[in-house]
């Protein structure tokens, strides 16, 4: 396990920890901040509000034709936060399942999308995914799994196992769609930082895309790469970091392809 550092360190390149409870209780206050708009509370931006809007708009009319979704197919979103894909699945005649270990999150989902005989909302640990949607009683087989700025809260260690939740969750020929906010060069992390624009301390590790890749590569051997890049190229403004995208396809069924 990589050790932790000291509370407030800005660390490049070397493997530390974050700690889990601090990122939690983040989330779990989030919502007390006052923000113009739903996709803030999980997008940031709070000093551009409308830079988030622009980016989930530039991001689903690249992402979504790749996607492929059809009448029919089942979509869970592992992490969905305030459930920003949930009216686009829908809309696309998928069914929806949104899960997301802040429960305020959800709420405000449920807010903009209701629960329904097509859409579900589900607290739940990445971990342990699997197991809390068989509690709710929700099968546990979908076409495409959505895991989007998730991974950059979790440690190292526990990236195997939220893995090989996604691999029995998926269907064969099923689609996963990352997205993470990653470095642009070496791994960055953010142990405690304060944050004027958010108002609070901030943890998070921003691996490199080749970190990735690997990881990818060890833990989802049955899965091949459709497609990778910058969902939002000319909106990215940050020096060290940017998000990056990959579409992945696991091996079996019939597939879509694209």
């Amino acid at each position: 396990m990589a050790k932790r550092e000291e509370q407030g360190a800005r660390v490049k390149s070397r493997r530390v920890a974050i700690d889990e409870a601090a990122v939690k209780s983040f989330f779990a206050h989030r919502h007390e901040k006052k923000l113009p708009y739903r996709l803030n509370y999980t997008n940031y931006q709070d000093a551009h509000p409308e830079l988030a809007l622009a980016r989930d708009a530039a991001e689903k009319e690249n992402i979504l034709p790749l996607l492929a979704l059809r009448p029919g197919m089942r979509v869970l979103d592992i992490g969905c936060g305030v459930g920003r894909w949930s009216r686009t699945v829908l809309a696309a005649g998928a069914d929806y399942v949104g899960a997301d270990y802040t429960q305020s999150f959800l709420d405000l989902a449920a807010e903009a999308q209701p629960a329904g005989p097509h859409c579900a909302w589900v607290c739940a640990d990445f971990r342990q995914i699997g197991s809390a949607l068989q509690s709710a009683g929700i099968p546990t087989r979908f076409d495409r799994i959505f895991v989007n700025g998730v991974f950059v809260y979790l440690n190292d260690d526990d990236l195997p196992a939220c893995l090989s939740q996604v691999d029995q969750l998926l269907a064969p020929g099923g689609m996963l769609y990352l997205k993470e906010s990653v470095a642009r060069t070496t791994r960055l992390t953010l142990d405690g930082i304060y944050s004027e624009e958010l108002a609070s301390d901030y943890s998070a590790i921003y691996r490199s895309i080749g970190e990735y890749a690997a990881c990818w590569k060890a833990h989802l051997p049955a899965f091949r790469t459709l497609y990778e890049g910058e969902p939002w190229q000319d909106l990215a403004i940050r020096e060290e970091t940017t998000a990056y995208a990959w579409i992945l396809q696991k091996d079996g069924g019939h597939g879509c392809g694209i």
